[in-house]
């Protein structure tokens, strides 16, 4: 159950895990397909989970890491009914400029 507003509820369970299109790209590989990431990735704790879990995919990144930007994150909280609510915050990967 998610807490009312204001309110304090302890978790069953906590993870991080790299998700979103990484998830594309990871099957992409399993399947023997090149996989290239074109996105940009930060130099922050986010970025070293992100390319930490491309590089062991064997996922190549086109980019260097944007210096002094995380990559962003989705928080997903998960109800007993399994319904799922989001808070997302974008990251360097955020940034569309050339």
């Amino acid at each position: 159950t998610l807490p009312i507003s204001g309110g304090d509820v302890l978790a069953s369970s906590a993870s991080f895990q790299v998700g979103g299109g990484f998830n594309v790209m990871a099957a992409a590989r399993r399947n023997g397909l090149p996989v290239v990431y074109l996105g940009r990735h930060g130099d922050g704790r986010f970025g070293e989970l992100a390319r930490a879990a491309m590089q062991a995919e064997g996922i190549e990144m086109a980019l260097a890491a944007s210096a002094g930007k995380d990559t962003g994150l989705c928080v997903s909280l998960t109800e007993a009914s399994t319904e799922r609510t989001f808070i997302s915050h974008l990251g360097a990967e955020g940034d569309l400029s050339a």
